[in-house]
């Protein structure tokens, strides 16, 4: 916010305080509240007019998937009409590798800015109990995350591996729309949580999570396997990102390899998008490698 104040012989016209402690705002407020004037962050807002070019992004990004990411754009859709104070709360659950991060990322760039992930497998800890409830003000905590966040969709990775005692502070994240710790106050009723897990039905959900949590959620959203045509989809993107950032005599040595059709070939053997990036650019840069040494 920023405070118009002349005090104790010092012209002060502005003074810029961002993301001030509780405590200092209501200090501050209880001297000089007619002199402040508050500032928030503006976030990209979804409309049903534009869910059509959200569609053509996410399929830009993410491979397979179309009954995930309808029920994503379902989702947004809702977001577009309501007018309550809870943010949209959606859990992605299914195996690992199979786009439910990547799905998430490529959400976050269509609305612009970084988007904010916090990994919650770490959460077991005092140092995470200090993380979500707040310490000192000076030190990393979820609601200064949230604070500065750049994208108003905030990812919260294996969302079932946190300590079960951590779920009472979402409460009422996802039913106000704001959340206190310590140390700030933070407005989060526009935002669009995003909770990752490996959950594999909703008994296994409910049984983890609990009731309390889990009738918060907006939205469900089963990941599934890719099937062989979408994996040989996933081979010829990255072969191809690959390629698009090496010379033509490297582009040669590879190609004269035929590694794209042995990765087709094989593509059944493959269940983790997340691996057949790493092995494709590993066998790439393997490749080369052992030519120029050889050489």
């Amino acid at each position: 916010f920023r405070l118009h104040k002349t005090s104790l012989g010092h012209d002060i016209r502005n003074l810029y305080l961002h993301n001030p402690p509780k405590r200092v705002v209501e200090t501050l407020e209880s001297e000089y509240d007619s002199n402040i004037e508050f500032r928030y962050s503006e976030y990209r807002k979804i409309t049903k007019e534009n869910l059509k070019e959200v569609s053509s992004h996410l399929d830009g990004f993410v491979v397979g998937q179309q009954v995930a990411k309808r029920k994503v754009l379902s989702s947004m859709y809702r977001l577009s009409k309501k007018n309550d104070k809870k943010p949209i709360v959606m859990l992605f659950q299914g195996p690992s590798g199979v786009g439910k991060t990547e799905l998430a990322k490529s959400f976050s760039e269509y609305l612009g800015g970084d988007l904010l992930r916090i990994q919650f497998s770490m959460m077991q800890t005092n140092e995470a109990l200090n993380y979500i409830f707040g310490d000192k003000h000076s030190k990393s905590s979820f609601a200064r995350d949230l604070l500065q966040r750049e994208s108003n969709i905030v990812l919260i990775d294996e969302f079932d591996k946190v300590h079960p005692n951590f779920y009472n502070a979402f409460y009422e994240i996802f039913d106000e729309g704001k959340f206190n710790d310590l140390n700030y106050s933070v407005d989060v009723k526009d935002c669009i949580f995003i909770l990752t897990s490996n959950f594999k039905n909703e008994t296994e959900i409910i049984k983890k999570l609990g009731m309390p949590i889990y009738s918060r959620i907006s939205s469900n959203i089963r990941f599934d396997e890719l099937n062989d045509s979408e994996k040989i989809e996933v081979i010829t993107r990255t072969y191809e990102n690959v390629i698009s950032k090496l010379d033509s005599e490297e582009v040669k040595i590879v190609e004269g390899l035929s590694m794209k059709e042995w990765f087709i070939d094989h593509a059944s053997n493959y269940n983790n998008i997340r691996l057949l990036n790493s092995r494709i650019q590993e066998a790439v840069y393997d490749a080369l490698t052992s030519r120029l040494l050889d050489d």
